[in-house]
């Protein structure tokens, strides 16, 4: 049976508030469970008394962390969501809030995203892309608290997370829950129209040598490898995304396939989507800076020609190892066949 997660729906920052109310009602965790340590030898069990467990409100146990006070703080699901409407509020003469937020159906993990009314890029006539906020937190003793800068492209739907660094902000639970992090996120969001569009128009500029590339580099960046045939879910995502007069498609034409992909492809769960759209992120932002696809189409090209030479390869297309050796003779590689 696939668990069901816990969905509100928020309209405003009211509601937020009061979601946020109902979290603390429904939701609230403690760390008084006994952690227990079994002995194969001889089949019993010991309590680990320098750790807790987390026990959410059923008694169930959802996970282990440090004992210590010092080493390790609850950061309680309905205080995240509080400070993001509290830090949301000083922007309250020209925007409001919308979205969701999710928690998994054993109160493990929080996944909330919420657009901020009014806020959005423009990078190119036509094609807006509305900004919000990405949160996750977990307790499982090994997630953090973060803050991504999301977003949503609203002539394909497809969502967009953590592509631009600077607006990412993550925390551990050695600390106690910061309200200046969910500040400071919800700042680069209301203010981040600016660096948002030139990401992309930046990205839109830095071409693949062509669409056999843009493929590759994707599979070769872990691009759809949830799905059983990826490549063609690639290939009809870049057709869908790139401009047809074009040959050679661009960062943003490879990221927007990639995100196509995981916003519509079937068969994933919240948690997945997740993880493929973050991934997809690495295609804008490489420490801060738009990565370079000259390099990036280079080093999957190399790769995939390494792989190819040995004898479990299977090809990705029809005539890949023709495409692979053009490739590697486009980028001024001596040894291309």
């Amino acid at each position: 049976m696939i668990p069901i997660p816990h969905v509100y729906t928020v309209d405003s920052r009211e509601q937020l508030y009061d979601v946020a109310q109902t979290l603390e009602d429904d939701h609230q965790v403690s760390r008084d469970g006994t952690v227990l340590i079994h002995d194969e030898e001889t089949d019993e069990y010991t309590t680990a008394h320098w750790r807790d467990g987390i026990l959410n409100q059923d008694g169930q146990g959802i996970g282990d962390v440090s004992a210590s006070d010092k080493h390790y703080k609850v950061h309680q699901f309905s205080d995240i969501m509080r400070n993001v409407a509290r830090a949301s509020e000083e922007y309250d003469d020209h925007t409001d809030l919308h979205g969701n937020v999710m928690v998994s159906d054993d109160d493990r993990k929080l996944s909330s995203y919420l657009e901020f009314d009014e806020i959005g890029a423009e990078p190119f006539e036509g094609d807006r892309i509305n900004l919000g906020l990405k949160t996750r937190s977990a307790h499982t003793g090994v997630h953090g608290t973060r803050y991504d800068l999301g977003a949503t492209r609203l002539i394909c739907s497809n969502g967009m997370t953590a592509f631009v660094a600077d607006s990412s902000f993550n925390q551990t639970h050695n600390d106690e829950l910061s309200y200046a992090l969910a500040q400071r996120a919800v700042d680069s969001i209301v203010n981040g129209a600016d660096a948002v569009e030139q990401r992309i128009q930046e990205a839109d500029e830095r071409r693949f040598k062509n669409y056999d590339e843009a493929v590759i580099t994707l599979m070769d960046n872990g691009i759809g490898a949830e799905f059983d045939d990826p490549v063609s879910l690639l290939r009809d995502a870049l057709d869908a995304e790139t401009d047809e007069r074009t040959e050679e498609p661009s960062l943003w034409d490879a990221y927007n396939a990639a995100t196509r992909v995981y916003t519509h492809g079937d068969g994933l769960d919240h948690e997945q989507r997740d993880r493929g759209l973050d991934r997809s992120a690495q295609l804008l932002d490489d420490y801060g800076a738009v990565p370079d696809a000259e390099r990036l189409g280079r080093q999957a090209v190399t790769s995939r020609s390494e792989q190819l030479a040995s004898e479990d390869a299977e090809p990705l297309f029809e005539n890949e190892q023709d495409a692979v050796s053009e490739l590697l003779a486009m980028h001024g590689d001596s040894s291309a066949a």
